[in-house]
């Protein structure tokens, strides 16, 4: 029988052993930081293997990239554009397939807004759900690789869009057939679930109220500077920005990501999806196709011919520029390694696991990172990603100075 499908430690949570059990004798189970593991039942367990055959961990392949195109991307379309996290590719993709009739995959939030992997069939589906947003938790697969499955057998086209770990835990479990198209984004690590929900509960008794929605990534005050938002069921709203709400800061300092994720084996630059897509942080302005905006700018990296085919016929749609790795790969650290964690992690999740209340927590190891900036750079960061607004804000920040002596 079996005890273990792969090292607890590099497990991902995919859950493709428990999709593909055929007695059911994998159920995925949440550690005390809400992490997904398997666990095996020993008394239906028949030792067949087939858990370890489909385990992406398991498997010693390599991700290889036949092909290596690099690209700054915009959608054109600008309502997409402003309404995505990024500049738009992924929601122009799906459009793509859902108006061909076939199927996409991406993570929602359920009603107790944990968030899961689900596939869809229809633009309304996309919409209604909230697939176009970046969710930042670690998402469940629940039953998506065998609905992913069937949509395959039934002839479907099915665009996956996920995680590199969830991207590399599907083609194994489907083999790959030539009508799976998978997006990999580079990913910054697997937040805590547990985490998420104690952030979520510390906000629910501010307010004094239930949450009605949950929103990443809002453009607000910018691209470069995202919010969080939270909609209450009084009526009442929270938008706290990447450098001072407390849980965007906790994930982007690393401290509560899985714990495998800080030896992620797809982080660098051979990807496992057909196309890999991140956001272009520090993008210049070098005068070409591109919009020197805060309305979003994509990375798109494409692996192989089949993503290369894909991109082609969905070429219109964008503002593409031409970009070296070396460019994309300097403000997207997770295309060479995978993140190291912060000294102060473990001290955090004794904390935590403790019961220290989120508020304290929140003083301890998350106070604003705005408090340790000057105006000039926050402003900088925010809004100065033109050479005409760097050139407005310098002019505003030394006239206030001129005006105050």
């Amino acid at each position: 029988m079996l005890t273990e499908i792969c090292p607890l430690d590099e497990c991902t949570g995919c859950a493709s052993c428990a999709s593909i059990c055929p007695k059911q004798a994998i159920k995925m189970v949440a550690d005390k930081h809400g992490f997904f593991h398997p666990e095996i039942n020993q008394d239906q367990c028949v030792g067949c293997g087939l858990c370890v055959k489909h385990c992406h961990i398991r498997e010693n392949k390599k991700c290889t990239t036949d092909t290596k195109l690099i690209y700054g991307v915009q959608a054109k379309d600008e309502r997409i554009r402003r309404e995505s996290s990024s500049g738009g590719v992924v929601p122009v993709l799906a459009r793509y397939f859902l108006q061909k009739n076939q199927a996409v995959v991406g993570a929602i939030f359920d009603s107790e807004f944990n968030v899961y992997e689900d596939i869809c069939f229809t633009e309304d589906e996309y919409k209604s759900k909230g697939f176009i947003r970046s969710k930042y938790v670690q998402s469940e697969t629940r039953e998506c690789f065998t609905k992913v499955k069937k949509a395959l057998s039934m002839g479907k086209e099915v665009l996956f869009i996920g995680t590199p770990c969830q991207v590399a835990a599907i083609k194994v479990f489907t083999g790959a057939p030539e009508k799976l198209y998978t997006v990999d984004f580079v990913c910054h690590g697997g937040p805590s679930p547990k985490v998420f929900h104690e952030y979520l509960n510390y906000q629910k008794n501010k307010y004094k109220s239930d949450i009605a929605t949950v929103d990443f990534r809002i453009k607000k005050p910018s691209w470069s500077v995202s919010s969080i938002r939270l909609k209450f069921s009084n009526g009442k709203k929270y938008i706290g920005n990447m450098l001072e709400d407390p849980y965007c800061i906790a994930f982007t300092s690393n401290t509560i990501l899985r714990q495998g994720c800080y030896q992620c084996k797809y982080a660098g630059p051979d990807r496992p999806g057909d196309i890999t897509v991140c956001d272009f942080w520090g993008y210049k302005d070098k005068k070409d196709t591109l919009i020197t905006d805060e309305k979003g700018t994509s990375v798109v990296i494409v692996n192989n011919e089949k993503g290369k085919q894909l991109f082609c016929e969905l070429k219109d749609e964008f503002r593409v520029a031409e970009r070296s790795f070396s460019e994309v790969s300097l403000s997207n650290e997770q295309l060479v390694r995978p993140n190291s964690p912060p000294k102060e992690k473990d001290q955090f999740w004794d904390d935590f696991d403790a019961g220290i209340p989120f508020n304290e927590l929140q003083h301890r190891f998350f106070s604003p990172m705005t408090r340790k900036m000057s105006k000039k750079d926050y402003l900088l960061m925010a809004y100065g990603n033109t050479r005409i607004m760097r050139a407005i804000i310098q002019f505003y920040l030394t006239l206030k100075n001129v005006v105050k002596r």
